[in-house]
């Protein structure tokens, strides 16, 4: 409090900055995100033990980046007001960005990247946290994969019409950041795909299907979840990352060998 008291008194602003509440470092896990209710879970936090002075978001953008407009919209208004409804903010994004016609459709998409990246607090959301909801056993496969199949098709109905930005100012044209999205929600299907395979080789392990047997399961579901054209950081692909650290534990726990994957092991280099 002396230190904000002191900012205050200068009449200067207290800013945070940390780029994994909204987005992820471009050349890090660069990925697309969307966490309101995380971002609220820390705008509440700091206000609980900041009675000076609220401290204003710093952001770094790229291009790239555009594609966490959502979540930074987000982190603007809680900023003003951390109570406020998250739903309400989801719909409010999405129709700013397609309009009245695609926001509901909108909306379901950047939770389905909520759910399947971020989870519901801050610890599923950390990569190196044993609850991330990537390798968690509360990951909502079978739920995904549904979501993903229902609306992948309207995204690229949104796409094929070419429909125009509604009132959300955009550095690029929306058809495009439309497009940039696309092969996120084909990562997260994928990947939703090989956590339910993954279960199944668990069970056929569990029941006692002999190693031979098992080997070539394993193998048949290690090709890894595809880059496509997005930027993916130094760390890889977030998904492809966890799917191979699954497979390497299942495979130290079932005394089998790790399947040779040269695309995974330059990426582990």
């Amino acid at each position: 409090n002396t230190f904000r008291s002191f900012v205050a008194g200068s009449g200067c602003r207290l800013g945070t900055w940390a780029w994994n509440t909204c987005e992820m470092e471009i050349d890090q896990l660069a990925q697309m995100n969307y966490n309101p209710e995380i971002i609220r879970q820390v705008y509440q936090t700091a206000r609980n033990y900041d009675s000076v002075m609220q401290p204003s978001y710093w952001s770094e953008m790229d291009s790239y980046h555009v594609l966490n407009v959502f979540s930074l919209y987000c982190a603007g208004q809680l900023l003003i007001n951390p109570d406020t409804d998250t739903e309400q903010l989801t719909y409010e994004i999405a129709e700013a960005a397609v309009g009245q016609e695609y926001a509901q459709a909108l909306a379901q998409m950047l939770y389905i990247i909520q759910d399947a990246r971020s989870g519901a607090s801050w610890d599923t959301y950390l990569w190196r946290d044993e609850n991330y909801i990537l390798k968690s056993d509360a990951y909502p496969a079978e739920d995904i994969l549904s979501r993903c199949n229902k609306y992948i098709p309207v995204l690229d109905e949104m796409i094929e019409k070419g429909i125009e930005a509604n009132t959300l100012p955009l550095p690029i044209r929306l058809n495009q950041l439309l497009q940039m999205m696309r092969p996120h929600l084909v990562q997260i299907r994928e990947f939703a795909e090989f956590r339910i395979a993954l279960d199944e080789v668990r069970e056929a392990y569990e029941n006692g299907v002999d190693p031979e047997s098992l080997n070539a399961m394993v193998k048949e579901i290690s090709e890894p979840i595809k880059d496509y054209n997005v930027i993916i950081g130094a760390w890889g692909q977030i998904e492809a990352r966890a799917q191979r650290e699954m497979i390497a534990a299942f495979c130290e726990e079932a005394g089998l060998e790790l399947p040779v994957n040269p695309i995974m092991d330059e990426n582990h280099k």
